[in-house]
C-alpha cells in the first residue's frame, strides 16, 4: 500500500486503512470473503483492478451497538438481527500507481440486500439504514472532517459550527413536530415525544403484517402485559382472513390526555392494504362459497381501506394499553362493483354472518368497527331478516373462531 493510500471521505493513509479494519473486526464476525471474478485495465501510469465478492459474516451485538446505536432500545429489532448470518455481495477495487503500490481502495458492500434477507420489510430496513454509522466506502464509525489548516484557527470554526448545529436541531424539531400534528408551544413535552415514539414504531413493525415468531418481541416490548395476547390475537386474525400487503400510518391527527393520570389518546389515519382471498370468502364472505361470479369478482383484488385508529398509551412506559378502530370496508369494497345491488349482497349477509360472533367483550383493546354505512337492504324481505344497525363494533379475533 502506498503511505498515502486514498480510502475515500476526504481521508487518507495506512493508519485510516487498519482502524477500517479493525472496526470490521469488532463489529463483524466474518465468516468468509470469497473473490469470485476480477477485471483488470491497464494505462500509462496505472493499473485498476476490480473484483466481485462475497463477504459472509455474523451480526453480533456488538454490531447493533457500533453501527446501528439508534435501535438499540427496539429490542424486538435488535433479537431478529444478533446472531443471523448474510452474505452481501461486494465489490473492491484497487488502482495502483506507476510504483505498484495501491493509492486508492475503495469498497461497495450491499448492506441493504443483507438486511433485507434478514427483515423483509423495506420500511424497517430503511430505518435501520437511514441512521447506521456507515459512510461512503463503507466505511464504519463516525468520519471526522479534514482538518482545516493552522491559520483558519479550527477552535473558532468549532464553535460557529456548534451554533448552527444548534439552530438546524431547533428547526428540524419544529419541523418534525408540525409533521406529526404536535405543538411545540406551552409546557415539555417529553411524554408526548415518548408516546408518539411508540405509535411510529406500531406502525414501522407492523408495516407488511404480523409474524409470530418476529413480532413477539416487539408486542412484548410496545404493549401493557395484559393488552399483548388480545393484539397478537387481532393481527393473527387479520393475517388469516386477508393477506396483508401494506400497513401504513397517513397522519396523526391529535395528542390527547387520557382519563387516567400519565395517559395519552394519539388519533391517528390509516390504511391497510388487503388482498382478498379464499380464506377471505370462508372466514368474512361464507355465503358467496356458492356465488361464483361475485366470488371471483373478488378473490385477487386488493383492497384499500381507511382506518381510524385510537392508540391508548402510558405516558411514563410508553406501552400501548389500548387501541380503538374503525376500519371502513365498505369504501373500498364500493369500488369493485359497479352495481349497488352487487355490494348489498356482499356487506348485508357478510354483516350478518360477522354478526354470530361473540360482541360481549367491550374493552377498548383490539375493537375494530366494520362500517356498512350507506349500504341499504336489496328489498323488504331482506330488510326485516337484516335489522342491523348501520355501524356495529366486532372484535377482528373472532372472525377465526
Amino acid at each position: 500500500m502506498d503511505t498515502e493510500v486514498d480510502v475515500g471521505n476526504g481521508l487518507s493513509g495506512t493508519v485510516v486503512m487498519m482502524q477500517q479494519m479493525a472496526m470490521y473486526s469488532t463489529f463483524l464476525r466474518t465468516i468468509c470473503l470469497t473473490m469470485q471474478s476480477f477485471d483488470v485495465v491497464e494505462a500509462e501510469d496505472s493499473v485498476v483492478i476490480s473484483t466481485k465478492a462475497k463477504l459472509r459474516f455474523q451480526i453480533l451485538r456488538s454490531t447493533i451497538e457500533g453501527i446501528f446505536p439508534h435501535v438499540m432500545g427496539n429490542e424486538w429489532l435488535v433479537s431478529q438481527l444478533v446472531g443471523k448470518e448474510v452474505e452481501p455481495a461486494m465489490g473492491i477495487t484497487f488502482v495502483f500507481n506507476g510504483d505498484g503500490k495501491c493509492c486508492k481502495y475503495s469498497v461497495d458492500l450491499d448492506f441493504v440486500g443483507a438486511f433485507l434477507s434478514i427483515i423483509k420489510d423495506p420500511v424497517v430496513v430503511d430505518m435501520l439504514l437511514g441512521r447506521a454509522l456507515i459512510a461512503d466506502n463503507c466505511m464504519f464509525g463516525v468520519i471526522d472532517e479534514p482538518r482545516e489548516p493552522e491559520e483558519e484557527k479550527p477552535v473558532a470554526i468549532n464553535v460557529e459550527q456548534l451554533g448552527g448545529l444548534e439552530e438546524e436541531c431547533h428547526s428540524f424539531t419544529e419541523k418534525q413536530s408540525e409533521y406529526r400534528g404536535v405543538s411545540t408551544s406551552g409546557p415539555p413535552r417529553t411524554e408526548d415525544q415518548t408516546c408518539l415514539r411508540a405509535v411510529e414504531d406500531y406502525f414501522v413493525a407492523l408495516a407488511k403484517g404480523y409474524d409470530p415468531a418476529v413480532h413477539r418481541g416487539f408486542v412484548w416490548d410496545h404493549f401493557a402485559r395484559d393488552s399483548q395476547e388480545k393484539i397478537a390475537e387481532r393481527w393473527l386474525s387479520l393475517s388469516n382472513c386477508f393477506s396483508i400487503l401494506s400497513f401504513q400510518r397517513k397522519a396523526v391527527a391529535s395528542v390527547e390526555y387520557g382519563s387516567q393520570k400519565g395517559t395519552r389518546v394519539i388519533k391517528a389515519s390509516a390504511k391497510y392494504m388487503l388482498r382478498i382471498t379464499p380464506a377471505t370468502i370462508q372466514f368474512v364472505f361464507p355465503h358467496l362459497r356458492d356465488r361464483h361470479q361475485l366470488r371471483n369478482m373478488l378473490i385477487g383484488n386488493v383492497l384499500g381501506v381507511p382506518s381510524q385508529i385510537k392508540l391508548f398509551i402510558q405516558g411514563g412506559s410508553g406501552r400501548i394499553f389500548a387501541i380503538e378502530e374503525h376500519m371502513d370496508f365498505a369504501v373500498s369494497l364500493r369500488k369493485l362493483f359497479a352495481g349497488r345491488q352487487e355490494l348489498q349482497v356482499v356487506m348485508l349477509h357478510a354483516k350478518r354472518a360477522l354478526e354470530s360472533f361473540n360482541l360481549s367483550d367491550s374493552t377498548a383493546i383490539n375493537r375494530v368497527e366494520i362500517s356498512t354505512t350507506d349500504v341499504e337492504p336489496v328489498d323488504e324481505r331482506q330488510k326485516t331478516a337484516a335489522t342491523i344497525s348501520p355501524r356495529r363494533m366486532i372484535r377482528m379475533s373472532d372472525l377465526l373462531s
